[in-house]
């Protein structure tokens, strides 16, 4: 699963070239999503099961304009129950919302099935949002700021990831963590984690290929390989370096210390390669969770969240067949998942080398070698 996802018609191929049979869509066009989605189903286009979230923002210069921007409380209460009514999972709160109307938002969304999800709005607090019904952050850093921040700093603007810097002084015994670390817990909310575009921005350094990319990017076509290779943050001095890096560095830190007192993680991404899907679950082993508890966080336990775990999430009779063939065992080495040979989504089968090829991208394995079963049994049966 890829927990945050903004779904287009090129990341379908990419995300079931890397093995991922499922996301959930965090914000996008509502007319795109809606003519998207049956197409999909029906196995017209090719992209993993998409679960869609509708995002109701608030007004303002910095405003989202991925779903509805209402004028009046009363007007995103409609929009709510307009997302409910179009078959939408959940709601995705963004920065601009008033503080003030996230808990009837979320009251409302519960009453119609929806789950809540989303940013820190603006002048808000991790603790209020989950106080007034969130369901899951999204986002690391929306989480981690409002332990960083000073009373009044508007996340509306870069300083939602900038201030990042100043998180490798956060001390996580602090009352002040400790206390939103209880109440997410105490609510059951989950965090949708997206670390690896944080690791993309903060420890983007110009020319070079940072960690989390060296195992694909020189798979890549030129161009991509240009502009991963810049530096997405502006570092006046050395100092500031340092700081970008212990700020990540912490991030870590936060993602292993909220697994060890029980808060659900969601592998995340906000990006479309699916690649750094395997990237983000690396990234949990990392941060402390073994191979096999990173692997349960990006499979049974999405879909346990996204109420799906009746029918997607294992491998099992009975249970829809996505599934991923990597070459190696990702349960001691969790690189593995970096090369898939063959994925089944829905029963489909996609060998990646042959999207990738398509793609002007290197593959990272051959796909398996097969033979025709017997007629009784017709299907194909992977063999080595």
């Amino acid at each position: 699963h890829d927990m945050h996802s903004h779904t287009s018609l090129a990341s379908g191929p990419l995300y079931l070239a890397a093995g991922v049979t499922s996301v959930r869509d965090m914000g996008n066009s509502n007319r795109f999503l809606l003519d998207l989605l049956p197409k999909a189903e029906r196995g017209e286009i090719a992209q993993p099961r998409i679960t869609p979230a509708g995002v109701p923002e608030g007004r303002s210069p910095y405003s989202a304009r991925l779903g509805f921007v209402p004028e009046t409380l009363d007007e995103a209460l409609g929009r709510v129950r307009w997302y409910a009514d179009h078959g939408y999972y959940e709601i995705k709160i963004y920065n601009s919302m008033n503080p003030d109307w996230v808990a009837p938002l979320a009251a409302e969304a519960h009453r119609l099935g929806l789950k809540v999800s989303g940013h820190v709005p603006a002048f808000s607090s991790p603790d209020r949002v989950v106080g007034d019904g969130y369901d899951a952050i999204a986002h690391i850093n929306q989480l981690m700021l409002g332990w960083i921040l000073d009373p009044g700093e508007d996340t509306r603007t870069p300083l939602r990831l900038t201030a990042m810097a100043r998180g490798g002084a956060l001390d996580l015994k602090s009352a002040r963590v400790q206390r939103t670390v209880r109440a997410m817990k105490r609510g059951g909310v989950a965090l949708d984690t997206t670390a690896v575009i944080l690791e993309q921005l903060m420890l983007s350094r110009a020319g070079q290929v940072q960690e989390g990319q060296q195992a694909y990017l020189s798979h890549m076509p030129i161009g991509l390989q240009r502009y991963r290779k810049r530096s997405f943050v502006t570092l006046k001095d050395e100092a500031e370096d340092r700081a970008y890096s212990a700020g990540f560095a912490k991030v870590l830190e936060v993602i292993g210390m909220l697994h060890r007192q029980g808060v659900t993680l969601l592998p995340g991404t906000d990006d479309g390669t699916g690649l750094t899907v395997q990237r983000e679950v690396e990234l949990y082993t990392r941060a402390g969770l073994t191979p096999a508890e990173a692997l349960r966080a990006a499979t049974l336990g999405a879909s346990e969240y996204l109420g799906q775990a009746d029918r997607i999430g294992r491998i099992d009779r009975g249970m829809l067949a996505d599934m991923v063939l990597v070459a190696g065992d990702p349960t001691t080495d969790i690189a593995a998942i970096k090369r898939p040979r063959m994925v089944m989504r829905g029963g489909t089968v996609y060998f990646p080398a042959e999207i990738y090829a398509e793609l002007g991208i290197e593959p990272f394995a051959a796909p398996p070698p097969l033979r025709a079963a017997a007629p009784e049994t017709a299907g194909i049966e992977p063999v080595e």
